[in-house]
This record gives C-alpha cells, structure tokens and sequence, in this order.
C-alpha cells in the first residue's frame, strides 16, 4: 500500500512539473509573438535584427527605440523558451533512468 502511495505522489510531482513548464513554453510563445509583431511593426528589416550590438537590451538601460526593445526582449524570450525544453527533456532523462 506504501508503494502506491508513493507512485501517486511521483505522478502528481510529475504532472506538476510537467504544467509548470508547459505555462513557461506557452507564454513564452506568446511574448515573442507579441514582440514580433512590435518589432515588425516598425517598418525593420531583418537585416536590422542582426545589425550593431544585439546585446544592447540586457545591459545598456538607454535604449528607447521601440525595435531594439522588441529586438531584446525576442532574444530573452527565444532563450526562455529553449531552455525550459531543455529543463523539460532533462527531466524526463531523470525520471526514466
């Protein structure tokens, strides 16, 4: 009987784990969706996404334009959303073995 209880507790940590990373992934989506659409509003071209330091973002507090904003905040999003695949898939690597 203590190995069913215990089985059940693992399944309920899972699951919580599980959703908790799905709400992550999910809106992670949708800020970069929001933000591109930002960025695209702009009238810049992709070249532009590439152009100067992409880096700004994250460590220069004066930047006002609205495109590099969007430009910063599509790259933390990107990352965001990687990382908690990796977190995710790691996880299930832990759990299975």
């Amino acid at each position: 009987m203590g190995d069913s209880h215990d089985l059940n507790v693992l399944s309920a940590l899972d699951m919580s784990v599980a959703i908790g990373l799905a709400v992550i992934i999910v809106i992670s989506l949708g800020a970069l969706l929001v933000n591109d659409f930002i960025y695209a509003r702009q009238k810049k071209d992709w070249r532009d996404f590439w152009s100067k330091d992409m880096l700004e973002y994250f460590y220069q507090p004066t930047v006002t334009e609205t495109w590099r904003i969007a430009r910063g905040r599509m790259m933390l999003f990107l990352v965001t959303f990687f990382a908690t695949w990796l977190i995710g898939i790691f996880c299930v690597f832990l759990r299975t073995n």
